[in-house]
């Protein structure tokens, strides 16, 4: 199964995958997410600082995991939380 897959089957948005692909690459050190994070100035090879969209990265897909184990735990328990939920997601996605 595709991640892409996986996604579809937990109702993930669109924004999120991309997110969370960009994160996924860097994050196993795939080629496109290495030479993302990597500055290349004739011989010299630095990494790149980019806080803001690394930060913006790691809080999507936090966000995500912490979603998803919300409404787990929601249908497990019978918590009732699920309008509750909707709309965190709902205003999250709009932020």
């Amino acid at each position: 199964m595709s991640v892409k897959d996986l996604f579809g089957q937990v109702e993930s948005d669109r924004k999120l995958y991309r997110y969370y692909m960009r994160f996924s690459e860097w994050h196993h050190w795939s080629f496109a997410g290495m030479a993302r994070a990597l500055d290349i100035a004739g011989p010299d090879i630095t990494y790149k600082a980019e806080s803001g969209m690394s930060a913006a990265q790691a809080l999507v897909v936090g966000f995500q995991c912490l979603f998803q184990t919300g409404e787990l735990a929601d249908q497990y328990f019978k918590l009732s939380f699920g309008p509750r939920l909707a709309l965190l997601k709902k205003e999250y996605l709009r932020g």
